[in-house]
């Protein structure tokens, strides 16, 4: 007679394994060398980069998914020239939040979405973008088992930044030939 105890011990520890993981991307390790870099073009070339979470509720790794976004974007706009500083002119202003709606298959904690507002000096215009991304892991059951943070908030991040460069060569002070050319 051959014994289920092995396998219902086996699949009672998969079960619990599934259950014990909370689903929800955790803080991201973004690599400044995977990230699209727009062209802003800015005069005088200085930003001030705010970045805020508007999750509801804050995730445990809120601070750190904020502090990370906040240092891989500095890096990437202090690699095109720009001074980033309190007191500049311009603002590019980062929020974090959930999808309104998950897509299919996925839990809204699974999901980042990421918008980007480019306020130029004096006025001159204002640029948006936004994207999200949803990355999850499943066990067998269909019981999330995590997701890549990383990954998702890269791919948000990249999707935003290159709507954000198309808006901004919509906006006075460049022409899409200077645009183009320069480039």
């Amino acid at each position: 007679m051959v014994s289920l105890r092995p396998k219902c011990a086996c699949w009672l520890l998969l079960l619990a394994a599934g259950c014990a993981t909370s689903s929800g991307l955790d803080a991201p390790d973004l690599d400044v060398e995977r990230l699209y870099e727009p062209r802003l073009d800015l005069a005088p070339p200085e930003v001030r980069l705010s970045v805020v979470d508007l999750r509801k509720p804050l995730p445990e790794s809120s601070r750190e998914a904020v502090d990370d976004v906040r240092s891989a974007l500095t890096h990437l706009l202090r690699a095109q020239q720009l001074r980033v500083h309190d007191s500049a002119k311009h603002h590019l202003g980062v929020a974090l939040a959930f999808v309104e709606q998950a897509p299919r298959g996925f839990e809204r904690d699974d999901c980042i979405s990421v918008g980007l507002k480019l306020e130029l000096a004096r006025e001159a215009g204002m640029a948006y973008a936004s994207s999200f991304s949803c990355y999850g892991f499943r066990n067998g059951f269909g019981m999330s088992m995590g997701g890549d943070a990383t990954a998702a908030y890269e791919q948000a991040l990249n999707a935003a930044l290159q709507q954000l460069e198309v808006h901004r060569r919509q906006l006075p002070g460049t022409s899409g030939a200077e645009y183009s050319a320069s480039r």
